[in-house]
């Protein structure tokens, strides 16, 4: 006795091409929902943008003054050797410009 796997029944390639069609409309009506919600939500926030820039109150909240920066010692040394360390490249790479420069002229004259 020989058991024969049961096989799936066959669709019509047309009826397969029927089925994606719909799928694919389904994706493209959500997908159009989608833009229509993300363009509802770009209005609104150029509106809020216009409203908060044509206030005096938003001209006072636009301007800022930064009065006081609390850094600890330890973290503005590090940064501080950080800096320094990436400036190192930074002149040589210049200086190298700076000899090629002052030699293109020095053969000039």
């Amino acid at each position: 006795m020989t058991i024969h796997p049961s096989s799936p029944t066959q669709k019509n390639p047309i009826e397969i091409l029927q089925e994606q069609v719909i799928r694919l409309n389904d994706i493209c009506r959500l997908q159009q929902e989608q833009v229509d919600l993300l363009r509802a939500q770009n209005q609104q926030i150029t509106q809020a943008l216009q409203t908060i820039t044509t206030s005096t109150e938003a001209k006072w909240l636009l301007h800022v003054k930064i009065e006081d920066i609390d850094v600890p010692f330890g973290n503005l040394v590090g940064f501080l050797l950080k800096f320094t360390f990436a400036w190192i490249p930074v002149t040589i790479i210049l200086g190298i410009i700076y000899l090629f420069v002052l030699s293109l002229f020095g053969s000039l004259f």
